[in-house]
């Protein structure tokens, strides 16, 4: 099954993202977020993040201190390799951001997977992708840190255990992405 990763999928929180760049050095997403919103500390152990503010206001918390750095219309701001990040969007409207991965590493292959599951209507699609991208050995997208980080490792065999006994197994290999040059546009 081929899964066209260039058009809107819904994300954790009520998110969305809207790949609409790849290729061997970046995958860049629209990613319109609602008022108040926030993702919470991560790193990206393969990958720098890098937000450019469209529409509204978000402040980053980057780095170990987790300083905060308001950003508005037309701002850049980068998460380095393994650095810590969080953001929280302003109350006054929705966030929108252009947000690039680089380099993509495992984007595609994940964007395909969790765009293959929603278009099947499988429920539960995230704990279907997490067991996904453990079974098929994909770099994973991000690591929660802090307690949440610390919940995840602890659930991770819990959610691979459960996936085998429900039978996910069927999913292995089942969503391929597209290719870097139908990508491109």
């Amino acid at each position: 099954m081929n899964v066209n990763i260039m058009r809107p999928v819904r994300w954790v929180g009520g998110a969305m993202f809207e790949p609409v760049a790849l290729d061997e050095h970046a995958m860049r997403m629209r990613n319109v977020a609602a008022a108040g919103q926030r993702a919470p500390a991560h790193v990206h152990d393969h990958m720098v993040e890098t937000f450019t503010v469209l529409e509204g206001s978000a402040t980053f918390y980057i780095g170990a201190d987790q300083h905060a750095v308001p950003a508005t219309v037309g701002d850049r701001v980068s998460a380095a390799i393994g650095e810590p990040h969080a953001f929280a969007c302003g109350t006054n409207g929705p966030t929108t951001f252009d947000v690039e991965f680089a380099p993509p590493a495992d984007m595609p292959r994940m964007m395909a997977i969790i765009a293959g599951l929603q278009d099947d209507g499988e429920s539960k699609w995230l704990l279907k992708y997490l067991y996904l991208e453990r079974r098929e050995q994909l770099r994973p997208f991000s690591r929660p840190i802090g307690a949440a980080g610390v919940m995840a490792t602890m659930l991770m065999p819990v959610i691979v255990l459960c996936g085998r006994l429900a039978g996910w197994e069927r999913l292995v290999g089942r969503y391929s992405p597209i290719t870097t040059t139908e990508a491109s546009r």
